[in-house]
């Protein structure tokens, strides 16, 4: 859900202490801006993510394929993991 979430770890310290270490998460709505019909690839998509070595995946409920997007006018922002197009759109995107 869209919101700004606090999460969490709270651990017992010497002598009955309670230590937390908290961290602001914002889940925030974002634009959208484009929409692909990816499913002539991947006919039922129920999530996306991306792994620790920042590589697309589609989870169609019981796999996950690999998706790289081919397209030459883009930036991968790397904190954010965000893919912005700096060019028109052409059949060479998947």
């Amino acid at each position: 859900m869209i919101g700004t979430y606090v999460l969490m770890l709270e651990c017992m310290g010497n002598g009955q202490t309670a230590i937390a270490d908290e961290v602001p998460y914002p889940n925030l709505a974002t634009p959208v801006i484009n929409t692909y019909d990816l499913s002539s690839i991947v006919p039922a998509i129920q999530g996306i993510a991306y792994d620790v070595m920042g590589r697309l995946w589609v989870w169609t409920g019981s796999n996950a394929v690999a998706i790289k997007p081919r397209y030459d006018g883009y930036i991968l922002d790397p904190n954010s993991l965000a893919i912005y197009l700096t060019d028109t759109y052409d059949s060479g995107f998947l």
